[in-house]
C-alpha cells in the first residue's frame, strides 16, 4: 500500500500540482471529498480518498481495481 501512496502522490505532483491544472486539482478534490480543508496537502487528499473509498464501493457497487498485478 506505501508504494501505491508514494506513486499515486508523485503522479499528482508531476500531473496536476506542477502544472497550470493544479488550482483545479485541488478545487475538484476539495469539492468531491468532504472531510477536506481549502488548499490540502497531496497526502491529505490521498488519506481523504482512502476515506472515502469503501463507501463509493458499497454505494454505488463498484468492483475492487488492481492495476499491476
Amino acid at each position: 500500500m506505501l508504494v501505491r501512496r508514494c506513486v499515486i502522490l508523485h503522479w499528482w505532483d508531476y500531473a496536476w500540482l506542477g502544472s497550470l491544472h493544479s488550482e483545479r486539482f485541488l478545487l475538484e478534490a476539495t469539492v468531491s471529498l468532504p472531510t477536506l480543508v481549502e488548499r490540502p496537502a497531496p497526502a491529505d487528499i490521498y488519506q481523504a480518498m482512502l476515506h472515502q473509498r469503501p463507501r463509493l464501493k458499497a454505494d454505488q457497487q463498484l468492483a475492487e481495481w488492481t492495476f499491476g498485478r
